[in-house]
């Protein structure tokens, strides 16, 4: 990013000064206060606060197929994010000028980057430009206030209004005034769960959204607002409740950004970004011993995962010396897992090399070879030709080092590094080898591991080829099998997961059955088989299974409660017994329980 600043800065030196509408080259203090409490495994609540100043400046001049619209440039400055009270490390991505197109009636219609980055950076750039999307002025409002309007969420009915300045200080002269009400949400076309292979939200309530904009003869003069929401998932163990304050309010001199400076044509914007220039053998050598020294010198238990990483970032031309520096014991091991993960959340080329490598290394002892598999699984950059290779070369490594353990976990993590990264060409490629790699010659170890690994991909295209192992005569590769086809979690998946319930009888698999199909919602027939085998299995474990299966059927929630009463009567553990008894509670209080 700092090379394309720099770029910026050369080639708005060599451009004329901007002419059109210089008096609507404003900056605007910007103010966002969210707290988000989302339930998602268990209940975490977010306090997020961002502060900056943003900067706008119109480019009448820069061509447009969209008649009577205009191309606004921005550009966010002195950016402060906290979470939870602690200041979060700089994010390079709000740094970049960009431009959005508005059109006559206030709707931002498109947007420009100029630079390729990636979607999500340009997200978060258009969740802040569509603070700014309202009508041009008061004689656009319908006549019932209602129009339909879209925002990073997805399609949205707004209802507009004029009201008067009551509680605006320093009023512009000409100004107009208007309120602006989210209402309701028509789709959740853009609104994903985190993750690339995540379900799309199943719901979004507007609980309260309000807004209010004084308007004037540029875009705006400032704006201010609140907006609380509701979000629900498409697996029910996911919900969010988002509460946010907002404000943009001028400021009375310009602040300094690139914008002022920028020539008047969008492809005139259009950089790329420039390669560092190599560095020289002594460089990198001088760059080393500098890495070794300073992580010997700080304090790295005190450092949060992105902040040591941030730190690492610099050094990342000669991030392989700590494969050597590990291997020989030269940090504690509390210090080993924390540059573990800080590596795996730098994600870099070079830094995802030495982990693949390391985890092949047998001079290496095993915890922290395991350590560098969940670093490397961590990661979520898509997949590099480079880094594809190293672990098709994993998959196929017949004389890998460590025990069997220690192979199956690295099989396993193939799996996951394809779900948590970027979806491409080479993860599919890698998914196809994974899959055709598995084969009844094979360990019974080996197959296990590979149907685990299937299920870490979490992709819908793996589903027949744990069809085929669900019936294998091994109880741990059914069991591998079970708890993968619940990963995926697709209705060709559920209903072999149905089949097997039916059809299960070994302990150790119907545990992983009964974990993996309890997220499913079930039929009479499956909750039967559910309290069947919670009444008769003689394992502790099992029947705990079969009791939390059973709890999350809110929808068959008079059933169960009954179904839960007869087991209480009968269960001799403690533990299953107030399992019980909280699931009962739970499913009288859920307003979702029929």
């Amino acid at each position: 990013m700092k090379s394309l600043l720099v770029s910026f800065v050369a080639l708005a030196a060599m451009t004329q000064s901007a002419m059109a509408l210089e008096q609507c080259q404003r900056s605007h203090q910007l103010k966002v206060n969210t707290q988000s409490e989302f339930d998602f495994n268990g209940k975490n609540v977010i306090r997020h606060k961002f502060d900056a100043v943003l900067s706008s400046k119109p480019f009448p001049a820069a061509k447009t197929a969209v008649e009577n619209a205009m191309w606004w440039a921005l550009q966010l400055t002195n950016v402060v994010q906290t979470a939870n009270g602690e200041v979060m490390p700089q994010d390079n991505d709000y740094a970049l000028p960009f431009a959005v197109l508005r059109d006559k009636n206030g709707f931002l219609v498109d947007f420009h980057f100029p630079a390729d980055i990636s979607e999500d950076a340009k997200d978060k750039l258009k969740g802040l430009a569509f603070y700014l999307q309202f009508p041009a002025n008061v004689s656009q409002i319908p006549a019932d206030g209602m129009r339909v309007e879209i925002d990073s969420i997805g399609q949205f009915q707004a209802k507009y209004a004029e009201t008067d300045a009551s509680g605006i200080q320093e009023v512009p002269e000409n100004a107009q005034f208007i309120v602006k009400q989210k209402q309701q949400y028509l789709d959740n076309n853009a609104m994903r769960l985190s993750g690339a292979n995540s379900n799309p939200i199943d719901t979004t309530k507007v609980k309260d959204a309000e807004q209010l904009v004084t308007l004037d003869n540029c875009w705006f003069d400032s704006t201010r607002g609140r907006e609380n929401l509701y979000f629900s998932g498409a697996s029910a163990n996911f919900s969010m409740s988002t509460a946010q304050t907002f404000s943009l309010i001028k400021l009375p001199n310009t602040a300094d950004s690139l914008l002022w400076q920028l020539p008047g044509q969008l492809a005139d914007w259009q950089l790329q970004e420039s390669e560092a220039p190599a560095l020289t053998e002594e460089q990198k050598e001088e760059l080393a011993q500098r890495l070794l020294l300073d992580l010997q010198s700080i304090d790295m238990l005190s450092l949060r995962g992105s902040e040591l990483a941030a730190f690492l970032l610099q050094y990342d031309d000669v991030i392989d010396i700590l494969a050597p520096a590990l291997i020989s014991g030269d940090f504690t091991d509390e210090q080993n897992m924390r540059l573990f993960n800080a590596l795996g959340q730098l994600d870099s080329p070079r830094g995802n090399k030495m982990l693949v490598e390391l985890i092949s290394n047998a001079e290496l002892d095993e915890t922290n070879r395991f350590r560098a598999m969940r670093a490397i699984a961590n990661g979520t950059s898509a997949l590099t030709p480079e880094l594809a290779i190293q672990l098709n070369e994993l998959l196929n490594n017949a004389e890998f080092p460590g025990s069997e353990a220690l192979h199956g976990a690295a099989l396993m993590t193939l799996g996951a590094v394809i779900q948590r990264r970027e979806y491409n060409e080479l993860s599919a490629n890698l998914l196809t080898d994974i899959s055709n790699k598995l084969s009844p010659d094979m360990g019974e170890n080996a197959q296990a591991a590979l149907v685990a690994s299937l299920g870490n991909s979490g992709r819908p295209e793996v589903v027949e080829k744990l069809q085929d192992y669900s019936q294998n005569s091994s109880a741990r590769i059914r069991s591998n099998a079970a708890t993968s086809l619940g990963q995926v979690g697709t209705e060709e998946a559920q209903n072999t997961l149905k089949s097997m319930l039916h059809g299960e009888s070994e302990d150790k698999t119907q545990q992983a059955i009964l974990g993996a199909i309890g997220q499913f919602e079930l039929d009479a027939e499956d909750l039967q088989k559910i309290s069947a085998i919670a009444a008769q299995s003689p394992s502790e474990r099992t029947r705990s299974n079969a009791i939390k299966a059973l709890a999350n059927q809110t929808h068959h929630a008079e059933q169960v409660q009954v179904q839960l009463q007869t087991l209480m009567k009968q269960e001799k553990s403690r533990r299953n017994f107030i399992l019980a008894a909280k699931a009962i509670e739970a499913l009288k209080k859920d307003p979702n329980s029929n």
